[in-house]
């Protein structure tokens, strides 16, 4: 049947467990790792009124030499827009009344984790599968990442006149093939590579997603990273972690009126009984869109994902 609108008891009933389920949800959703570096270097914002916003695409400018008495010429600014649209993003789940009896406690919990663990992963794997539109791109076709590839992409990010510090968001097996160039049995046995504080930092990745820092970038593990055309390669990234020359904006809808104006639409938790069906829905959604706003100021890292 059609869920109607709850009223009465029931609504409160369902805002409390909404409430309780949100708490977890919101655990699951903080893993969301390449959210977080955005939200952190001011990548965020918020629209009402419109779903669409632009953001100007500035060009470069060259100075050059005056000559006394002489009017100078005016360079013309050449800039584009980058505009972003907000979309309806969002998971659901129908959980029957009769896994309340013969599941283990907990249950509502573990739901709840995975339920803002597959939003999270859906809003990276949206940000990440910027990583190709990059202007510079780095490490051949159906190829290893290599420490060189890696090197290279700092280089190109210094090239562009990125200021460090950076960071990285490669796929797992990238992670696991620089460990094994690093550390493994026919890794690099120059004295410096010995070392066992390097050594040690190449353990398993922590709860953030952390991995290892390499040549001075913190370098970060995601499953989200897309894959390229030839479906043989992920795609990394290398980004600068600051705000100044952050190059995504991610655009979240803010209703104007209703029963949720004023806060942002992205992970709202809502649940809503269905008597006759014994079972409550439960929803997760959002409503948002990513772009680059600057492709120079990121360097997409190519590498077999095997």
């Amino acid at each position: 049947m059609a869920i109607s609108n709850f009223t009465g008891s029931t609504q409160l009933a369902d805002s409390v467990a909404a409430e309780q389920i949100g708490k977890f949800v919101e655990t699951a959703y903080a893993k969301a790792l390449a959210l977080n570096f955005l939200m952190a270097f001011g990548g965020g914002d918020t629209i009402t009124g419109s779903k669409t916003k632009s953001y100007p695409r500035l060009g470069s400018l060259a100075a050059g030499a005056l000559t006394e008495g002489t009017d100078a010429d005016a360079t013309a600014l050449s800039d584009t827009e980058v505009s972003i649209t907000v979309v309806e993003i969002g998971v659901g789940v129908l959980r029957g009344d009769v896994l309340d009896v013969a599941e283990s406690p907990g249950g509502w919990e573990r739901l709840a984790w995975i339920m803002g663990k597959a939003y999270a992963d859906y809003v990276d794997t949206r940000i990440l599968a910027l990583n190709p539109s990059f202007t510079d791109q780095v490490g051949p076709d159906n190829t290893p990442i290599t420490e060189d590839i890696f090197l290279q992409a700092i280089h190109e990010g210094e090239e562009n006149q990125l200021d460090g510090p950076f960071f990285s968001i490669l796929y797992t097996q990238h992670i696991h093939d620089l460990r094994v160039l690093i550390g493994g049995s026919g890794a690099n046995t120059g004295p410096v590579f010995m070392r066992p504080d390097i050594l040690s930092g190449l353990g398993p990745a922590t709860v953030t997603g952390f991995a290892m820092n390499l040549y001075g970038v913190d370098v970060f593990k995601s499953t989200n990273c897309p894959t390229d055309g030839s479906g043989v390669d992920r795609i990394g990234c290398l980004l600068p972690a600051h705000a100044d020359q952050y190059p995504i904006r991610r655009l979240v809808g803010v209703p104007g009126q209703g029963p949720w104006s004023g806060q942002p639409w992205d992970g709202r938790v809502e649940t809503i009984r269905d008597p006759s069906g014994r079972l409550t829905e439960v929803w997760m959604t959002g409503l948002a869109d990513e772009e680059i706003v600057a492709t120079d100021w990121g360097i997409g890292i190519s590498a077999r994902d095997t």
